[in-house]
């Protein structure tokens, strides 16, 4: 058992690319938290957006910035995704860990090469222009700059920047 309260929530980040706020408490009484990007060390973009699971509403945070709000016992709210050139990816929000949804991202040609555990919908925000395509060139969706969007993705797609 590690003394870094952390220390879990770390390997948690490298996977999903977020960090998430669970009460697991065994008396399941409800506690208050307070949560920011800089709570977290590994956590080093200047912008991170805090989406609400049970709401479906997001916000976009500087490091410094904070989330406060309280969960009932065996309970589940916030998480943190980066926002990198103007874009996060949130994951399937029919999931309770919906960041756990994609796989991999990875940097491509104008814009994101997405992975996904499973074809399905998946949730970007994005205060750009952005273009969803197949890998055969099929396009998914344009989105003109906005908060979130909910898109029905393959399980590989392609994310230009315009």
């Amino acid at each position: 058992m590690s003394d870094d309260p952390l220390a879990l929530n770390r390997v948690v980040l490298r996977a999903v690319s977020g960090i998430g706020v669970v009460n697991i408490n065994r008396w399941e009484r409800e506690v208050k938290y307070t949560l920011s990007p800089r709570d977290v060390p590994s956590l080093n973009k200047e912008r991170y957006l805090a989406y609400e699971w049970r709401s479906g509403e997001a916000r976009v945070l500087n490091l410094d910035e904070k989330v406060e709000g309280v969960l009932e016992g065996l309970d589940f709210n916030f998480f943190l995704a980066p926002v990198e050139e103007g874009l996060a990816f949130i994951g399937n929000t029919k999931k309770i860990l919906s960041p756990r949804s994609i796989k991999r991202i990875q940097k491509a040609e104008n814009g994101y090469l997405v992975f996904l555990e499973e074809e399905g919908s998946v949730m970007l925000y994005s205060d750009r222009k952005i273009e969803l395509y197949s890998l055969d060139g099929r396009v998914l969706r344009a989105i003109r700059k906005g908060p979130l969007h909910p898109v029905d993705a393959p399980a590989i797609f392609r994310v230009r920047m315009s």
